[in-house]
C-alpha cells in the first residue's frame, strides 16, 4: 500500500530498523502479499531506537496520521496510525538480552505480552 511505503520511507529517513510482523508478515510469507480480508498492517521497530521526532512526524501528518498511543516509551509502546483506507500498528520491541526480545499488544486498554 502507499501508506506502508510512506511509513517505511519515514522510518528509513530517520535510520530506524523496522520489519513486518503478525498477520502482515504471515500474509507476505504465505500469500506473497497482504491477506485479502485484513484491514490493518503490523510493523515492529526497536524500542531503543525510538526518538520523539518519530511521534512528532506522524502527529497531524496529512498522509499517515497518529490516531492513538498505548503504553510508555520504556514499556509496551505502540502507535496506531491510519490513512483513509488502512490502519497501521507500529509495535516497539524491547531487547531482554542477547537472544530474546518482547513487545506488547494492547486490546481494549489491556496489555498482552
Amino acid at each position: 500500500s502507499k501508506g506502508l511505503k510512506y511509513i517505511a520511507n519515514s522510518l528509513e529517513h530517520y535510520y530506524k530498523h523496522y520489519w513486518l510482523t503478525g498477520g502482515t508478515l504471515l500474509g507476505w510469507y504465505r500469500d506473497c502479499g497482504v491477506i485479502p480480508f485484513t484491514s490493518d498492517c503490523d510493523l515492529d521497530l526497536w524500542a531503543d531506537e525510538y526518538e520523539p521526532k518519530i511521534k512528532r512526524h506522524f502527529l497531524g501528518n496529512p498522509t499517515i496520521s497518529l490516531l492513538e498511543i498505548f503504553g510508555l516509551v520504556n514499556d509496551s509502546y505502540q502507535f496506531k496510525l491510519h490513512d483513509d483506507f488502512w490502519r497501521y500498528d507500529l509495535f516497539f520491541v524491547y531487547k531482554a538480552n542477547m537472544s530474546h526480545q518482547w513487545s506488547a499488544y494492547h486490546y481494549k486498554r489491556s496489555k498482552y505480552m
